[in-house]
């Protein structure tokens, strides 16, 4: 896959040419540089980019080999490249609970991007692939954005479904004091017994 982009110098230079009087298509002359190292002396070139990046194009007209006109535009060649930028969720994700979240990138080219998330706090974090913790359950805000060599070429907020963590309250195990309980009953009782013998035996 090449990008492609169609330049037209007499769209640029409507201004330019229109307060110019008694001026023929032979006077006026162009040069295109695209900042890639290639050129074009044609009025509307067409011109492919093999890498994706960010290109200073400049353009020059002459009158009568007199400069006449000179600007320079930047060519974004990045984001035309990104096919599909995406965020992979688990399909359960639960109150404080580590959750993983990924960014799938489909691209033709082999390209480098830079990411940062946002988490609900604020809390900014860096990386393709980020475990966070989220505090509060129901709907949780996350904002992506992707750079290509410190430049924003994708920005993207996702909501994410946060289910509250279950407030089953785990059974205490008996004490040492609790289980042994039953044993100090045991020798209570047996005493009240043996007295009451012992007076029977009196009478």
């Amino acid at each position: 896959m090449i990008l492609k982009w169609n330049f037209c110098a007499k769209l640029i230079l409507l201004a330019a040419v229109t307060q110019a009087t008694n001026l023929h298509a032979a006077d006026l002359t162009y040069q295109w540089n695209f900042g890639d190292g290639n050129e074009s002396t044609e009025a509307s070139p067409k011109h492919e980019y093999d890498t994706p990046d960010f290109y200073t194009v400049t353009l020059k007209a002459y009158v009568n080999q007199d400069l006449s006109y000179s600007k320079q535009y930047e060519v974004d060649a990045v984001t035309p490249a990104i096919k599909s930028l995406t965020v992979q969720i688990p399909e359960r994700v639960e109150q404080n609970e580590e959750t993983l979240l990924s960014v799938n990138l489909t691209s033709d080219y082999d390209l480098s991007l830079d990411y940062t998330w946002t988490l609900p706090d604020n809390k900014v974090i860096s990386g393709e692939n980020s475990t966070v913790k989220f505090e509060n359950s129901g709907e949780n805000r996350v904002a992506l954005n992707a750079y290509f060599k410190e430049r924003l070429v994708s920005e993207q907020v996702i909501k994410i479904n946060v289910l509250a963590k279950d407030d089953t309250t785990p059974t205490t195990p008996p004490t040492k004091e609790e289980s042994g309980s039953g044993g100090s009953l045991f020798w209570l009782s047996f005493i009240a017994l043996l007295v009451t013998r012992l007076k029977a035996s009196k009478l």
